[in-house]
């Protein structure tokens, strides 16, 4: 698509100036005369051949957009314009294709939320909720901001946690391989060297030599299996009301549960603060926030609470019935309540809880590590144990 370079007047006689992207120049007019700006200058621009990425775009740039959008909203500029502005700024072709998309429909009538929903599934539900909520009460580039803000701080817990889990994930691959090493080359050599005396063994020699030979003679079996299984995971964390069973049971276990727990409540009161500071109501909010509740367990627990507040209870009240909550929440609400600004407090409450989830998730990689090489380690050490047990035990034969 061609862009264009124009000077104008406005309808209240201003001198306007910009860029236009368009095919032609014919529609570069019509458009800007859609917009009421009467044209005297309009000339196409020399533009080099950008060199777009044909990857998928990760979540880091689906963040960067909104971030951008919100810079350029408060810097007054009108959303198509920032919109089509965008298009020019990106390096990616999906989100390319996606901007233009989402400036057509723009053209039609249509909001950003509707946008947003049909053009960016990728993005979190809350962004094109909150943007909805934005639009409705006339705060859609503070909403933005404050948007664009929460979503830059998960993108840094996300990125703390991968490195925190990435050396311990290394381990874990490479005593993998030379557990696999030992038992598809280690072992079948030592038992070759035992000869018909290999038969004999029983008990923990007797396990690994058979783990050996299992490995060897269904290796391919079991690789597909084992492939076959991390498929279903992963096609199962793409489902929603699999992911839901899935997140409910990792809430019950330890260490990694109460992560996972307190995560989810920070995404809540991140949702509700800034519902309310998008000037929703209370009970709008909190339906709005159901949606980032992914546990089946915590979802009915939020449900009940949406009902307590249709029933007139207060929301410090009927978050006391709420399992396992951060008595922090708690206390921000009942000041939230008493002084009128529980948007506020909540955000605050949320600074808090993903403070302790980046805190949590520091520990759990200090944790993994030591975890990882001694569950390699004491496998390595049960394998050369069988060896040499059965080493000695040939001995003692030998010399009775």
């Amino acid at each position: 698509m061609a862009a264009f370079r124009y000077k104008g007047l406005s309808q209240d006689g201003q001198d306007v100036s910009g860029t236009i992207d368009s095919s032609r120049m014919s529609s570069a007019l019509q458009t800007l005369a859609e917009r009421r700006i009467s044209v005297y200058t309009l000339e196409p621009v020399e533009t080099r051949e950008r060199q777009l990425k044909r990857r998928a775009p990760k979540s880091t740039d689906y963040y960067q957009l909104i971030q951008q959008l919100a810079v350029l909203l408060k810097a007054g500029i009108p959303l198509l314009d920032a919109v089509e502005s965008l298009s020019r700024m990106v390096d990616h072709q999906t989100l390319l294709e996606k901007l233009e998309n989402l400036s057509r429909l723009l053209r039609s009538g249509a909001s950003l939320s509707e946008g947003l929903r049909e053009y960016f599934p990728e993005m979190p539900t809350i962004v094109p909720n909150l943007v909805s909520l934005g639009e409705r009460t006339g705060a859609l580039p503070q909403t933005l901001s404050i948007l664009a803000d929460q979503l830059r701080f998960q993108e840094d817990l996300k990125t703390d946690l991968r490195g925190a889990l990435t050396y311990p994930g290394f381990l874990m691959v490479v005593g993998l391989v030379a557990v696999l090493f030992m038992f598809l080359f280690v072992v079948p050599r030592f038992r070759g060297m035992l000869g018909e005396d290999a038969d004999s063994f029983t008990g923990l020699t007797g396990i690994i030599f058979g783990l050996s030979q299992g490995l060897q003679d269904y290796g391919l079996i079991v690789a597909l299996g084992l492939g076959a299984i991390i498929l279903f995971l992963v096609l199962s964390w793409r489902n929603p009301a699999r992911r839901s069973r899935i997140t409910s049971g990792l809430q019950r276990f330890p260490i990694v549960g109460p992560l996972l727990r307190q995560r989810e409540l920070a995404d809540w009161t991140r949702t509700v603060g800034l519902s309310l500071e998008a000037r929703a109501n209370l009970l709008d909010s909190v339906t709005l926030a159901r949606d980032v509740i992914r546990s089946s367990r915590n979802r009915a627990a939020f449900d009940d609470l949406a009902r307590d507040l249709r029933a007139g209870t207060a929301l410090d009240e009927a978050l006391r019935k709420v399992p396992d909550l951060d008595p922090v929440v708690l206390n921000l609400a009942a000041v939230g309540a008493k002084a009128g600004n529980m948007g506020e407090m909540l955000l605050l409450a949320t600074d808090i809880l993903d403070k302790s989830v980046r805190a949590r998730s520091t520990r759990l990689g200090k944790l993994a590590e030591p975890i990882a090489i001694l569950l390699i380690s004491s496998v390595i050490g049960v394998v050369v144990i069988s060896m040499v047990t059965a080493m000695t035990s040939l001995y003692d034969v030998g010399f009775n």
